[in-house]
């Protein structure tokens, strides 16, 4: 093989290679769920909800609206409060830390004395659409 013909086959390897991580990396963003109770994890509901044809017809006449509770369970709650412990010496982790209080509706007090229990969501549904989630 001359001089041409391998840097035609590295070209064509290299660019097989950079389809394949692209398509790896869209494989990825399209897999990525959010975290269970955060905002984005119920805009992502709201959105399947309103997207669904067959929830829309059967639904075109509902007009009504959930509220829902999700128990944390023990092992949760104890993340939660390993979480804090970790927080007072480090920024990153105190940012974290704020901001999935805000995204699960708990204020940071709370968060660090372990004094979380519950989610509650509250769920609008209206002649075959989800107006609206929120914690």
């Amino acid at each position: 093989m001359d001089a041409v013909e391998q840097r035609r086959e590295q070209n064509t390897n290299a660019h097989q290679t950079t389809n394949r991580i692209k398509k790896d990396e869209r494989l990825l963003e399209e897999k990525t769920v959010p975290l269970f109770g955060s905002p984005k994890f119920f805009e992502e509901c709201k959105n399947a909800i309103n997207k669904n044809e067959g929830y829309a017809d059967s639904a075109h006449d509902w007009e009504t609206s959930f509220l829902f509770v999700v128990e944390l369970d023990e092992e949760t709650k104890e993340a939660f409060k390993n979480l804090t412990k970790m927080a007072e010496d480090n920024e990153e982790v105190k940012r974290i830390i704020k901001n999935m209080g805000e995204g699960y509706g708990f204020n940071e007090g709370d968060l660090k004395k372990g004094k979380i229990d519950e989610l509650a969501v509250y769920l609008d549904l209206w002649h075959g659409k989800c107006r609206e989630i929120k914690t």
